[in-house]
């Protein structure tokens, strides 16, 4: 078999892997909720769902909640093929995790093509492109946000890691082909999700000035620069607002303040409901449940979210 070629198996054998996944889980859904929509790991709710309420508000011309664009894309999505049907948005959202393959891989393709790899560049190629759809498979939380609900953060990787790649292939190539295919697809990446534009935007600026100041400067310079500017920005516009997502770093670290204060208080409730309970294997389980839920809530309501209902509404 050719390297190629058993890529290629490999890499279909990773989409039908999170089709029979995501089929699977919207049985489980079915059976416990009747709807599909989202098989609950962690409580009772989540952004699934919300989405869920919006997209049908959509569905029927009504008026909506505006968090992201991807309520409305779902909503019209089901009004196109004339039907309420929550797992034509599940294969939607895996026609998203193809894309997302697709741009990984190419990726891939543009950093070995910048490697000098010597006279095992054939072996090197295909073991990079087995190991990044390996990571496909054995990252736990992407395949658990892909597959068990209707979230909207496989098409936020989609489009950062496109935009990434047509960026690269713009400012390496000069071909203007890619920057009107990237220009479309940061607007739709910000639609999504702001703060991963933002994400974008800051790290291309960031690499255009670092290519700029390595003409004149070294490795140390550039340092001291870089330290000596973070310094003024954190000491002097700590409350200047941040175009884009129109939030200042005094509000962005007290944000991470709070959520370390909230992961502190969900530690303590723990130990005390730990005190309190009848059997102690029951209040380990319940701590490491309670633990769970909250990191879960707390570290991807930004770029995967998965709190309950009414919590996800309140961070929006």
């Amino acid at each position: 078999m050719k390297l190629d070629t058993e890529v290629g198996v490999v890499k279909y054998l990773v989409l039908f892997y999170y089709l029979l996944a995501t089929t699977v889980f919207y049985a489980l859904a079915i059976y416990a909720t009747g709807n599909g929509v989202s098989y609950h790991l962690f409580g009772e709710g989540d952004d699934g769902v919300f989405y869920w309420e919006q997209a049908m508000n959509v569905f029927y011309d009504l008026s909506w909640i505006r968090t992201s664009i991807y309520p409305w894309i779902i909503g019209k999505l089901m009004q196109v093929i004339g039907t309420e049907s929550v797992f034509a948005i599940r294969l939607f959202n895996f026609v998203g995790m193809a894309l997302l393959i697709h741009f990984a891989l190419k990726l891939v393709a543009v950093q070995l093509a910048t490697t000098e790899l010597g006279e095992k560049e054939e072996r090197i190629r295909h073991f990079a492109y087995l190991y990044a759809l390996f990571c496909f498979i054995a990252y736990i939380s992407l395949f658990i946000n892909i597959t068990t609900s209707i979230y909207r953060d496989v098409w936020i990787y989609m489009l950062y890691i496109a935009a990434t790649y047509l960026a690269i292939r713009w400012l390496f190539e000069k071909n203007w082909t890619y920057f009107l295919l990237l220009i479309p697809t940061v607007w739709l990446l910000g639609e999504f999700r702001t703060y991963a534009l933002l994400s974008f935007v800051m790290a291309t600026v960031l690499w255009l000035t670092l290519q700029a100041v390595r003409k004149i400067a070294g490795p140390f310079v550039i340092l001291m620069l870089a330290l000596v500017i973070f310094g003024i920005i954190y000491t002097f516009f700590m409350d200047v607002q941040v175009p884009i997502v129109d939030k200042t770093l005094r509000s962005a670290l007290q944000y991470r303040s709070d959520g370390i204060g909230f992961l502190a208080g969900a530690a303590r409730w723990a130990s005390v409901s730990t005190r309190r309970t009848i059997s102690a294997s029951c209040s380990i389980t319940c701590t490491v449940i309670s633990a769970t839920s909250s990191v879960h809530c707390r570290g991807t309501s930004e770029a995967s979210p998965s709190c309950s209902s009414s919590s996800s509404r309140r961070c929006r």
